[in-house]
């Protein structure tokens, strides 16, 4: 068994989450990550409904993965 993340609003399985990252500004370096996609703070939205939030607010469910064991 696996966990799916879903819509808090809707319940969709359709939801995006946000990675950012820095660079400098006068070299255009990149400084570093400072939100990854698994990072609770990260910028959360519904494909369907277009609820936006938080990768926390996600909802998991447990569901059956094809192929797992």
């Amino acid at each position: 068994m696996g966990t799916l993340l879903v819509c808090p609003k809707c319940g969709s399985t359709e939801v995006a989450v946000t990675a950012e990252q820095m660079f400098m500004a006068n070299t255009g370096e990149h400084y570093c990550h400072s939100v990854k996609t698994q990072d609770h703070n990260a910028k959360a939205c519904c494909l369907d409904c277009r609820w936006e939030g938080w990768r926390v607010h996600l909802m998991e469910i447990s569901c059956r993965i094809e192929g797992a064991r």
